[in-house]
């Protein structure tokens, strides 16, 4: 067993660690007091051992093979002092071909499209994402191939499939730099339905809707806005990111009393946030209060002059002589 787990410490992938080390732990198993039931059916421990032999005998050259492939796959991203940026070119591409046609495994034909997009190869990568069973690899790999022959509405659907919104926050940000907002709010809205559909990551839909706000706020919809940036603060309360927002787009509406209650909110969860004091004296100075106004911004100044809010502060008490 210490050689099992000598050779697992040389993998540095966390997959080939844990395959190794449950293989160790296989055959530690294999070393453990024979339960008396077993003893008296007259189950041989020694037959036990030889089938973890067996098991071992098959397991560790397949988690080495595995490995190397996958080193060698991804050498073109290696360092050059690794050891798979030595590894030839194409040689982990032969490598999950030959075991295709051994086992072929869902695992393998995902690796072979994901070596077939990375050479460029977009019609071979097509073709074995096509054979992978309906599920977020497939149409992740499906959505990579779109965008790489420039099928960006297939695109988008797949990547909407897989749940993947790293690669669909750029095309969001993307229509909105380009000043297409409308198209941009539909897209994120589509993400966020995504997200309440599988109701697996909260903080993905609650950062979307924060999102859904900022664009709705773009497009002048700010009722819209508030209900968005409501939905993400009811999903992730202590985020004082989403009460800022918030609280900035209630002082557009003038709103004093809600922007105080969100700033308010903000400072409390993070008491040395100097944006969260200073808003909450910018809500001071559009109810009236230039006194408490002022002092909101002396205690903002002290945490942090440069803050966004703080100079925004300061600029309005200026402006009031």
């Amino acid at each position: 067993m210490p050689t099992i787990i000598h050779v697992g410490c040389l993998y540095s992938t966390p997959t080939a660690r844990n395959a190794f080390m449950a293989l160790a732990l296989a055959c530690a198993a294999s070393d453990a007091p024979e339960p008396r039931a077993r003893v008296a059916a007259g189950v041989p421990r020694a037959g036990r051992r030889a089938a973890v032999a067996a098991a071992a005998c098959v397991l560790v050259p397949a988690c080495v093979f595995v490995q190397l492939a996958s080193s060698a796959v991804y050498a073109r991203a290696a360092a050059p002092a690794s050891l798979p940026g030595h590894l030839p070119a194409g040689l982990g591409t032969r490598m999950y071909e030959l075991a295709e046609r051994i086992a072929p495994l869902p695992l393998v034909e995902a690796m072979l499209a994901e070596d077939a997009l990375r050479r460029g190869d977009v019609r071979a990568a097509a073709d074995r994402a096509a054979r992978l069973p309906a599920g977020v690899v497939r149409s992740d790999l499906q959505a990579r191939v779109a965008a790489a022959q420039g099928r960006r509405g297939d695109a988008i659907r797949s990547y909407l499939d897989a749940g993947d919104d790293e690669a669909l926050t750029p095309v969001v940000d993307s229509l909105a730099h380009a000043g297409r907002v409308r198209e941009a709010y539909e897209l994120e809205r589509r993400i966020a339905a995504r997200f309440a559909a599988t109701g697996t990551r909260p903080n993905a839909l609650a950062d979307s809707w924060w999102r859904l706000g900022r664009l709705a706020t773009r497009l002048g919809d700010r009722d819209e806005a508030a209900r968005d940036y409501e939905r993400a603060i009811a999903l992730a309360p202590l985020n004082t990111k989403y009460l800022l927002e918030a609280g900035v787009l209630e002082l557009e509406r003038k709103n004093p009393t809600a922007a105080q209650a969100l700033f308010t909110r903000a400072s409390r969860i993070d008491t040395a946030d100097a944006d969260a004091v200073a808003g909450a004296g910018l809500a001071a100075l559009q109810r009236g209060d230039e006194q408490a106004a002022t002092a909101l911004a002396d205690r903002a100044g002290r945490i942090n002059p440069r803050a966004t809010l703080e100079r925004r502060l300061v600029r309005a008490l200026g402006e009031r002589g």
